[in-house]
């Protein structure tokens, strides 16, 4: 399959909308692009024969129209039409929910790579504006992405489903949004989350461990975890699981994810009292066998000797 979903860049939300003068060749060549945007944003709905064609187009020319997604949000039907690209796929993937995580899918590259377009439009969509982000929440688009997520099935097209709905829930959890963040925890995305950490490959733990520690950065978050026992052993498992991982396949990334998350557990009581109840021994030794920058290191040592102010 030709296309790969691009990674989000975690350190710096994208910027619309920019408040600069524009010359008027400017104006004019944003003009143009809307007008071709909103062109192919009418053969989306009304052209079946051609919606593949201006769901590649417009998911290849997305950086160089800043409202493609108050566009595609506000044109009639073009939501529908993008839901009917995903929702197409999911039979494929129910079918093999059963199967060895290694099945191929019937899936052919084209459609597979139709539904990764229309992915990254949605994202595009959440990232629009605080306005149409509400409104995107509220329409509960993102639980549409719950089979891609939720499948342990490693074929190619599952992985890039998988990567690309990370990229639209990341892209969300990054808004700071306190909507947001109530959205995520109230449809069991950390969930979710913990099973992609648990589960899946290194470049998806990557998107999982960055929605769970920003879930985890808030109140809310710390809150909803810790009210149950058995909520926040689960949370505490798959971590320290992964902290056994990291120490023999470190990944710089994912680390600073685990850290954070730690991080804000280490506030709350209900956690630090249940993490007083582990045994982290081995890290020590592994630690001590593997080049690990300094921040791991010092987060090994105050698991290990449960020192967790």
């Amino acid at each position: 399959m030709g296309y790969r979903p691009q990674t989000p860049n975690w350190s710096n939300a994208p910027q619309f909308f920019p408040q600069v003068p524009l010359q008027q060749n400017q104006y004019s060549q944003m003009a143009v692009r809307n007008e071709t945007a909103i062109a192919q944003i009418k053969l989306i709905t009304l052209s079946q024969k051609d919606r593949a064609e201006a769901i590649q187009s417009l998911s290849h020319q997305r950086e160089q129209i800043p409202n493609i997604g108050v566009l595609l949000w506000e044109s009639p039907a073009s939501v529908a039409a993008l839901l009917e690209e995903i929702i197409s796929v999911v039979p494929h993937i129910a079918a093999i929910s059963n199967s060895p995580v290694t099945t191929q899918t019937t899936i052919s590259s084209n459609h597979a790579a139709r539904v990764c377009y229309a992915l990254t439009l949605f994202q595009s969509i959440a990232v629009a504006s605080d306005e149409v982000r509400t409104q995107f929440l509220k329409a509960d688009i993102p639980s549409y992405l719950t089979p891609f997520l939720h499948t342990l099935n490693q074929s190619r097209e599952c992985e890039h489903f998988k990567l690309a709905s990370l990229g639209i829930i990341g892209t969300i959890a990054m808004s700071n949004s306190q909507e947001a963040f109530d959205y995520l925890i109230s449809k069991d995305f950390v969930p979710l989350c913990l099973r992609i950490l648990k589960f899946s490959s290194e470049i998806h733990k990557i998107f999982a461990s960055y929605i769970i520690q920003r879930i985890l950065s808030t109140q809310r978050g710390i809150d909803e975890i810790c009210k149950d026992a058995e909520k926040i052993k689960s949370v505490l498992d798959v971590l320290y699981n992964e902290v056994k991982i990291l120490v023999v396949n470190y990944n710089p990334r994912i680390v600073r994810n685990i850290i954070f998350a730690y991080q804000y557990l280490f506030q709350s009581k209900v956690a630090v009292s249940i993490l007083s109840q582990y045994q982290f021994d081995e890290l020590d030794t592994l630690a001590k066998s593997q080049k690990c920058e300094e921040s791991f290191l010092k987060l090994i040592y105050q698991l290990v000797n449960h020192q967790f102010a």
